[in-house]
């Protein structure tokens, strides 16, 4: 194959690894099912406020940098536009997917740069046959895109001859703007290109120039414009992470140790540093190098909690081009042996390609590790789906006007589907509890709190945890709601929930269920039963020291 050409003879085999692969995939659909977690719904409210043309703002009016994922951001403002009315997911997904293909073609083109047409088939069904890809893609969150973008900066980057070097670092660029901690990964590819330029002694000013300008300064310019916008040179989410790595260092080693375990990695790393040795050259120094720094990178950030090893996904096409490279370095060294010796390598390369295969597809569950992760993936997907996703008719009830403020931890399908003017409690989408909250009663892991902040934010609604829709007799006074609201004791401390705010719920009468909320209390306010038009039914069935009279609901179920 020559470098940087695509080859007809290259089609035949191409086509029934894309067949393979789409086979694979769907089986892995079909396993994983309708994958959902509210943080993509974050990054949809912000498209929803683009696509109605009031800025790239959460909720209503409330102006903040809670996405880290400018371009995929504004690509889903498009379809946003087009169909107000459609859940966002599904048009996330539809790119998704196409960007995971994309992935694919990618590590495809990247594998076939260090190994034969076998070696490289592996290195893609081992992708697709990875259950995690197809849960990333089904969340519709950016991790797919950005890793293909990554994929197709590096395959260019290493196809590309240094003298004539012209558009391999956009596709860095665009990543960078895909997703914030791309820029670590820009800066690290034109480091890379000055440290080699100058171990070789030809530095060439102008050609690195020509090559890097324009990337750089589309990158700069949107980084300056994002720091004018929201004035902050981060986005809130990075600082509400904060504590992660500063209270638990070791998160990050525990994340590698533990998704190595899940993944089966192993023979992957004993191949391809097989590889490495055998073919040491400046190509696999890249990829090598480039794997090196994303690990240091996770070990540094702690990772997250997302259960689809979210932070290895951008590093995993590299990955197995190594592994590709090893598996036909470890072939070639086969033919200089006897029979027996052609014999072992060929199983020891099928071995270690099934090995990684059983492990990464969850077809199969092999570690504790794996069970742990589908577990929490199985919560997620039915947490975001039935308390969240299918109750949002309730959500947009409980406020009486849009822009009221409403007090939620779950920041993404609240601020999508409501008109409230929210109070993200874990700091992702709130400035002052990202940069002023502590860890008092949470895990950090998924944000900060910032119980005394409440004088400030003064809310006018908060609503119960989960189950957040229960039955309309599930609480007897207003003390036991005030203890389903997130931190409900502690911010009562601050801001006296029970004498201030009245309890009320939101009732369909169709079903007999209910939510129950938390509503300051105003004099223009009266807190007596009403009716939306929608058919939902507003009801305040509590009072300090008593119970209020509760209204009838005659098609509700006993």
């Amino acid at each position: 194959m020559r470098l940087g050409r695509f080859e007809l003879r290259e089609l035949a085999p191409l086509f029934v690894v894309a067949l393979l692969a789409v086979v694979i995939v769907a089986s892995e659909i079909i396993l994983v099912g309708d994958w959902r977690v509210d943080d993509a719904y974050i990054s949809f409210a912000f498209a929803k406020n683009l696509a109605h043309g009031r800025g790239l703002i959460f909720s209503h009016d409330v102006l903040v940098e809670g996405y880290t994922n400018f371009l995929w951001t504004v690509v889903n403002a498009l379809p946003i536009a087009l169909f107000p009315k459609a859940d966002p997911l599904i048009a996330a997904r539809i790119v998704c997917f196409a960007c995971f293909a994309g992935l694919l073609v990618a590590t495809w083109l990247l594998a076939r740069l260090f190994a034969g047409r076998l070696a490289a088939a592996a290195a893609v069904l081992l992708l697709a046959a990875w259950t995690d890809l197809t849960r990333a893609s089904l969340s519709g969150l950016e991790t797919v895109p950005h890793a293909m973008l990554v994929a197709f900066g590096t395959y260019h980057y290493l196809v590309e001859l240094r003298t004539e070097r012209k558009y391999s670092l956009w596709w860095f660029a665009f990543a960078a703007l895909t997703r914030i901690s791309g820029m670590v990964g820009l800066a690290f590819v034109i480091a890379f290109e000055v440290l080699v330029r100058i171990f070789d002694g030809k530095l060439d000013l102008r050609g690195l120039i020509r090559w890097a300008l324009l990337p750089v300064t589309l990158f700069a310019a949107y980084f300056a414009w994002r720091y004018w916008y929201y004035g902050l040179p981060l986005p809130t989410t990075y600082y509400a992470k904060t504590l992660v790595a500063a209270l638990d260092p070791d998160r990050g080693a525990r994340y590698l140790w533990d998704a190595g375990r899940d993944l089966g990695i192993l023979p992957i790393g004993i191949i391809a540093v097989l590889g490495l040795g055998r073919r040491f050259e400046r190509r696999t120094i890249y990829l090598a190098v480039a794997i090196a720094f994303e690990l240091v990178y996770i070990l540094r950030v702690g990772a997250d909690w997302m259960p689809f090893s979210r932070f290895l996904i951008p590093i995993a096409p590299l990955v197995v081009a190594l592994f590709a490279n090893g598996l036909s370095e470890l072939r070639r060294i086969s033919r200089e042996s006897s029979f027996a010796g052609r014999a072992s390598a060929s199983l020891a390369c099928c071995a270690s390609v099934a090995w990684v295969a059983v492990h990464v597809d969850s077809h199969l569950v092999t570690t504790p590790q794996e069970q742990l992760k589908l577990d929490r993936a199985a919560h997620e997907k039915l947490h975001t789906y039935q308390n969240l996703f299918v109750n949002r008719a309730f959500f947009a009830a409980i406020t009486r006007k849009p822009g009221e403020v409403l007090a939620t931890d779950y920041g993404g399908i609240f601020g999508y589907y409501t008109d409230a003017s929210l109070i993200e409690q874990w700091g992702l989408c709130n400035v002052d509890i990202a940069l002023h909250g502590n860890m008092e009663g949470i895990n950090p892991i998924y944000g900060k709190t910032c119980i005394d902040c409440y004088r400030k934010f003064d809310p006018d609604y908060f609503h119960v945890m989960t189950p957040i829709v229960r039955g309309p007799n599930d609480f007897l006074d207003q003390r036991a709601v005030i203890t389903q609201v997130f931190q409900g004791w502690a911010i009562n401390r601050v801001i006296d929930l029970y004498t201030r705010y009245a309890t009320g719920r939101v009732l369909e009468p169709s079903t007999g269920r209910a939510l129950w909320f938390l509503e300051k209390r105003k004099p223009q306010n009266k807190l007596v039963p009403r009716t939306r038009s929608d058919g939902f039914v507003i009801d305040y069935p509590f009072e300090p020291g008593g119970r209020s009279p509760v209204i009838a609901l005659s098609a509700a179920r006993p």
